[in-house]
């Protein structure tokens, strides 16, 4: 992506990128939803200690965006590589255990925590995915918001949509 980008800014005059943090939200596909579908059917989820980033959800992107256009439209800068990302740097295993800490309240997840492994792979390097969100907030005074706020509402939208109605199959 980073060789892509490059190529684009040496091509156009007037190119905004907006890179984001690791989205998820309660409806499908994202790796919330593909890691509650595996613990639903009971099968084992193998999660990272060794990737760290910082989620955001899918409304605070919609939020964001929002934010830009207007800016935009008031006659901001409409060029520039800007980050957004919720608050709070979080391994992948622990963002999972504050998923599964808000599902375990719903059937069939009372005992999905047995089914998460934490996925040490201790010779491996330590991967950070967080980006800095310093620039969004100067340019268009777009304040960051921590992910874990999200993350009920994100479980129970997933409830709603794919198991208290029977949904689509997991």
């Amino acid at each position: 992506l980073v060789t892509l980008e490059d190529l684009l800014r040496a091509t156009l005059d007037d190119l905004f990128i907006l890179r984001l943090g690791l989205m998820f939200g309660g409806r499908r596909p994202n790796p919330l939803a593909r890691a509650l579908d595996a613990l639903a059917r009971g099968d084992v989820v193998k999660v990272s200690e060794q990737v760290r980033g910082s989620p955001v959800h899918v409304a605070e992107v919609a939020r964001v965006i929002h934010g830009i256009v207007d800016q935009l439209s008031a006659g901001a800068p409409c060029k520039g590589l800007y980050h957004y990302s919720g608050i709070g740097e979080v391994t992948a295993y622990s963002f999972m255990e504050t998923v599964l800490a808000n599902a375990s309240q719903y059937s069939p997840f009372e005992g999905a925590r047995d089914l998460m492994e934490g996925n040490l792979n201790e010779g491996s390097q330590k991967i950070g995915l967080s980006l800095d969100c310093a620039e969004i907030r100067h340019q268009f005074g777009i304040q960051q918001l921590s992910w874990r706020e999200f993350v009920p509402r994100a479980v129970k939208r997933y409830v709603e949509l794919y198991v208290e109605e029977g949904g689509n199959e997991l």
